[in-house]
Formats: structure tokens, sequence, C-alpha cells
């Protein structure tokens, strides 16, 4: 069997690998490849999927929803503060005539 090493040797090149081990590189590679393309076919049919979009948009709103329940809160809070001063000032203004 004539070898990649022998080639390699009768030009100054060092190498372990023998023509069938290239051929079966070859084929594994080829699998590998194809594997890669239809992984990735795959993904891009799942983010392009409405599951993957409603998620998403999905997850946006609960996002917004849970900063929009804090801003109200804050400004509940905030409100009743702010009456609490207001009947405040009103009891200092009715001691002080």
């Amino acid at each position: 069997m004539y070898s990649i090493k022998m080639l390699c040797l009768e030009n100054g090149i060092d190498s372990e690998i023998e023509i069938d081990d290239f051929e079966n590189m070859k084929n594994v590679k080829n699998i590998y490849s194809k594997l890669l393309e239809e992984t990735r076919g795959v993904i891009l049919n799942i983010r392009a999927s409405d599951i993957f979009s409603n998620r998403t948009i999905l997850k946006s709103e609960i996002l917004l929803r849970r900063k929009k329940d804090s801003i109200n809160e804050d400004l509940k809070n905030i409100s009743l503060e702010y009456e609490r001063y207001l009947k405040q000032l009103e009891n200092l203004k009715r001691k002080n005539k």
C-alpha cells in the first residue's frame, strides 16, 4: 500500500498518516460537516418558530410588567407619604392660628 508517509519521505516531509487514514478522516469530516449543517438548520427553525418568539416576547412582557409594578408601588408610597406630610402641615397651620 502506497502511503502518504512514502510520498512525504520522498519529498523530505515527516508524516505518520497513511492513505487509508486520510480517506477515513475525509469521511468523518464529511459526516461531521453534514451533522453541523443539520444542527444549524434545526437551530434556525427553532429561532424562527412561534414558540421561541412567543417565549422571548413573554419574557420581555413579564420583565416590563415587573418594572411597571415596581414603579407603581413607588408612586403609591410617595403619594401616601405626600398625603401624610400635607396632614402634618395642616395640623401645624391650625396650631399656629
